[in-house]
């Protein structure tokens, strides 16, 4: 899982039990399809036994930004290059913004969110979004995880807000094969994790 519980005054290094939830996700059912679909084109990359999830939902943005499938070694080799990778931790998401933008043709930019409106805004605007959540809180009511399980990164492919205010996301999560899935837990999680969203657009150079 991620490293990403970052604030500006602190970062918070956290752990996940990589074995505890892949029992559970062989054993579950995915979520079920929600309204909103802004980016539901998206295409899904799935990760396998190791903790890929944030490089595997940069390759998801960047394939629906270009086109083009980079393939997860185009993130994966110069996150370890530089240190920000390993089985054990993830990916520091912070750091790895850089990784991103030294990606030709794109740009990407993390921000802590004032709320979920700034995931619809940008979605809004044809920006991919990659959301870092609580893996506690995300899988919560459906996967026996412990809390402190460390984070998760998925790619948020659609928000909306219904009359009554209540939010409603689709999601592209790395550990299923299923996109656009409806996911009730994704703003707790979200929230959670103080609210970290990198967004990832083409530019000129692609």
């Amino acid at each position: 899982m991620e490293n990403f519980k970052e604030t500006p005054e602190q970062t918070a290094t956290t752990r996940f039990d990589r074995a505890a939830l892949e029992s559970r996700l062989k054993e579950s059912r995915p979520f079920e399809a929600g309204a909103p679909s802004q980016m539901a084109d998206t295409p899904i990359h799935t990760q396998g036994d190791q903790p890929d999830c944030l490089l595997q939902s940069a390759r998801m943005a960047e394939h629906k930004q270009t086109g083009l499938d980079p393939g997860l070694e185009a993130y994966k080799q110069p996150a370890v290059e530089q240190g920000l990778y390993d089985r054990a931790h993830g990916t520091d998401m912070q750091k790895f913004v850089d990784v991103i933008n030294e990606r030709p043709g794109m740009e990407a930019q993390l921000k802590y969110a004032d709320g979920p409106q700034d995931i619809k805004d940008a979605l809004d605007k044809g920006q991919s979004v990659i959301g870092g959540v609580d893996a506690y809180e995300f899988y919560k009511g459906q996967y026996n995880l412990e809390p402190n399980s460390g984070g998760h990164a998925v790619v948020v492919t659609g928000a909306e807000q219904a009359p009554d205010g209540s939010w409603d996301f689709r999601v592209n999560d790395p550990n299923f094969d299923t996109p656009n899935m409806g996911s009730k837990n994704f703003l707790p999680a979200w929230d959670a994790a103080n609210r970290p969203m990198i967004t990832m657009q083409k530019t000129g150079g692609a």
